[in-house]
């Protein structure tokens, strides 16, 4: 998992 990644990862889980 790349930094950019974790980034899209978080905004998916954080985006509600």
């Amino acid at each position: 998992i790349s930094f950019l990644n974790l980034v899209q990862i978080t905004i998916l889980l954080f985006g509600e």
